[in-house]
């Protein structure tokens, strides 16, 4: 399959991607009014692009889980989406429960000083 150079070097084009994609997304956003709203849906960009999931079932290699969960739901059939999807879903719900609670907890503070 590859080797381990091989496999570094191409996680290293992928963040350097992926943060260009950021980079687009960013300026995509800037123009949303509420920044809570914008913070938020930036968090759920970051990790949706940026969570890891096991390659194979037995292997010990890493790729983003959103690709897996594409090429496994494509190849595999729907049920093997979620072998992937599962920790996916379950690190955006985290995260943007997580950013949510932050700027709720920043609100009310900020609301009770005034």
């Amino acid at each position: 399959m590859f080797t381990h150079e091989e496999y570094i070097w191409a996680w290293i084009v992928y963040l350097l991607g992926a943060a260009a994609c950021m980079g687009v997304f960013l300026y995509l956003t800037r123009k949303i009014a509420w920044r809570e709203v914008r913070d938020v849906l930036r968090i759920g960009a970051g990790v949706f692009m940026l969570v890891p999931w096991y390659s194979s079932e037995g292997g010990g290699y890493l790729s983003p889980a959103w690709i897996a969960c594409i090429l496994e739901g494509m190849f595999e059939g729907p049920g093997a989406f979620w072998r992937a999807g599962t920790p996916l879903i379950i690190a955006l719900i985290g995260a943007l429960v997580l950013s949510s609670a932050v700027y709720l907890f920043l609100w009310l503070r900020i609301r009770r000083a005034a």
